[in-house]
């Protein structure tokens, strides 16, 4: 009676297993064919069986794995059922947590949350969970920095140096660092420390001066010595960014406007009269410019107004 009974069990498993794997292989058919519903319909009458098969909730295993994984990537990438993807990649990184899965899972719950829903402080959270609970992953700097910014965003100022100073702290030789110290500066100007700010950028334009983030960093130097009185300054930092700067067309009208106030404050005789081509040829370039050298390229002439910036390079307030 036992042996029959191991028997019956025996079957009973093989069965399940056998339905499991034929209906993964159907979703995975239909998820091919991008059929996404049809394939979600699929993976989620798997699921179901899973968790019959273990008694209600299914143990970790690799078909369950694969099966939250699509589940999640159909809702948020093709269904655009943010709140179910949210519930499938839940459960895999609980079942997972120590999975590149379950990394990845826990990534995209924050940008479903910042990027899709538009909820920030929950994606805020769902960040601060990823590094939590993936602090030795290779990324989890990168995703340290996209809390300290989202916090930026959120004008929560002290949370984003909060953030900023972690990352340099608990990674201090993460490629990561310069955009987090900047980041730090940034609030002292944002509160209006400006010499504070002034301090913080010089220290990383002098401890990273190649780092993509220079151009950045002399930019808003520039501002804070604009606001200090010493535009000439402000001007030898904005020429030198601009030849490397990401949205030179910011930097480039940023520079017209401080000329532009050196015009109207100016004694007359100082004022050089512009051609309509620009500044006069070389020699009334040389004389409106700043005192200081400047290579070719970044001569007053190349100045010239342009079109309102892209969303990604908002235009200067000051």
């Amino acid at each position: 009676m036992a042996l029959r009974l191991a028997l019956i069990c025996m079957l009973t498993a093989s069965a399940c297993r056998s339905d499991v794997a034929n209906g993964i292989d159907a979703a995975n058919q239909q998820f091919f064919e991008q059929r996404y519903a049809r394939a979600e319909g699929l993976y989620r009458r798997t699921l179901k069986r899973l968790d019959e098969r273990d008694g209600g909730k299914a143990k970790p295993s690799p078909e369950l794995l694969t099966v939250l994984d699509r589940l999640g990537r159909i809702n948020a990438l093709y269904l655009h059922n943010y709140e179910q993807a949210i519930s499938d990649y839940g459960r895999l990184v609980s079942d997972y947590p120590e999975s590149e899965e379950g990394f990845e899972a826990q990534v995209t719950i924050a940008d479903i949350f910042e990027n899709r829903m538009g909820n920030l402080p929950q994606a805020a959270t769902e960040y601060q969970r990823l590094v939590r609970k993936f602090p030795n992953h290779k990324d989890t700097p990168k995703y340290q920095l996209q809390l300290a910014e989202l916090y930026f965003r959120m004008k929560n100022h002290e949370q984003a140096e909060l953030a900023s100073q972690e990352l340099v702290t608990r990674w201090p030789t993460s490629p990561f660092v310069p955009k987090a110290r900047f980041n730090i500066a940034n609030v002292a100007y944002v509160m209006g420390r400006v010499q504070d700010a002034l301090q913080g950028y010089e220290k990383v334009l002098k401890d990273f001066p190649t780092d993509p983030v220079a151009p950045l960093v002399q930019f808003e130097m520039a501002s804070c010595h604009q606001e200090l009185g010493d535009a000439g300054r402000a001007l030898d930092l904005l020429f030198e960014a601009l030849k490397t700067h990401p949205h030179p067309q910011v930097v480039q009208r940023k520079i017209t406007r401080i000329r532009r106030r050196q015009n109207i404050t100016a004694p007359k005789h100082n004022i050089i009269a512009e051609s309509p081509h620009g500044s006069g040829g070389a020699a009334g370039a040389a004389a409106s410019r700043p005192s200081g050298k400047r290579k070719p390229e970044a001569t007053a002439a190349t100045v010239k107004e342009d079109p309102v910036p892209s969303a990604e390079a908002p235009e200067d307030p000051q």
